[in-house]
C-alpha cells in the first residue's frame, strides 16, 4: 500500500525554504479571509438563522400533531359508533367561539409582521397589545374546551387522544403566548435594536402556523363525529 509522503518545500540559495503562494499566504494568516464590513446587521425570512430555527420548529412540533391525529383516525377504525358508545360528543359552541377568536387573533399577527418588516415601532406596540388582549381570550377558551369535551382523559382510548390533541395544542399557544408577553413588556422597556425586529416578525410567522395547524384538528374533533 503506497503512503502520501509530503514533499518539503525546495530550498533557495541562501537556505530559506521556497514557499508557494498559498503557504506564503497561511504563513500571513491571510487564507480564507473575507471582508464582511458591508454586510447587513441582521435578516428576514430565509437569510436570518432565527427563521431557520422557526421553521425547525413548525417542523417538529407539526408532526408530533399528525402523529396524534392518525392515532385517532386509527382507533376510528375500531368502533361503529363515534365517538365510542355512551360519550357524548365535544361541545360545538365551545370549540367553534375558540377557533373563531383564534382565527381573529391573526390579524394583529399579521399587523406585526408587516410593522417589523417596515420597522415601525408604534405600529408594533400597538399590534403587540392588540394581540395581547387576544392571547388572554384564547387562554380562557382553550381551558373551556378542556372542560367541554365530554370526556374524561383516562375514561378510554378516545378520550387519552382528544385530550392529548387539545391539550398539546394549547401547550404550543400558551408558549407563543407568554413569549408574546414578554416581548410586549420588552418592547416598551427596551432597548430595542434593529435586529430584533426579524425575531419580532418570525414569532408572527410562528402565531400564524399555530392558528392554522388548528384547522384541520378542530374539523376531526368536533366536526368529524358528526359527519362519520
Amino acid at each position: 500500500m503506497s503512503r502520501h509522503v509530503p514533499v518539503p518545500p525546495s530550498l533557495s540559495s541562501d537556505g530559506v525554504p521556497d514557499l508557494t503562494e498559498a503557504q506564503a499566504r497561511r504563513a500571513r494568516k491571510e487564507e480564507g479571509a473575507i471582508d464582511v464590513s458591508a454586510l447587513p446587521e441582521f435578516a428576514f425570512g430565509a437569510r436570518s438563522p432565527m427563521w431557520w430555527g422557526t421553521m425547525g420548529f413548525i417542523v417538529i412540533e407539526g408532526l408530533t400533531l399528525v402523529i396524534i391525529a392518525f392515532g385517532l383516525l386509527y382507533l376510528r377504525r375500531n368502533y361503529s359508533e363515534w365517538p365510542p358508545p355512551r360519550t357524548p360528543m365535544p361541545n360545538l359552541e365551545i370549540g367553534t367561539a375558540s377557533l373563531v377568536v383564534l382565527l381573529l387573533s391573526i390579524v394583529p399577527a399579521v399587523m406585526a409582521y408587516r410593522a417589523s418588516h417596515r420597522e415601525d415601532l408604534v405600529a408594533l406596540r400597538r399590534a403587540l397589545i392588540l394581540s395581547s388582549v387576544f392571547a388572554l381570550a384564547i387562554t380562557v377558551m382553550r381551558a373551556l374546551e378542556l372542560a367541554n369535551l365530554n370526556t374524561r382523559w383516562d375514561e378510554h382510548a378516545y378520550g387519552s387522544l382528544v385530550w392529548a390533541i387539545v391539550f398539546l395544542h394549547g401547550t404550543l399557544l400558551l408558549v407563543d403566548v407568554i413569549e408574546g408577553w414578554v416581548e410586549t413588556y420588552f418592547l416598551y422597556r427596551g432597548p430595542l435594536q434593529r435586529k430584533h425586529y426579524s425575531d419580532f416578525a418570525d414569532a408572527s410567522i410562528y402565531w400564524i402556523y399555530s392558528v392554522i395547524a388548528w384547522i384541520p384538528l378542530y374539523v376531526l374533533i368536533y366536526l368529524y363525529p358528526r359527519w362519520s
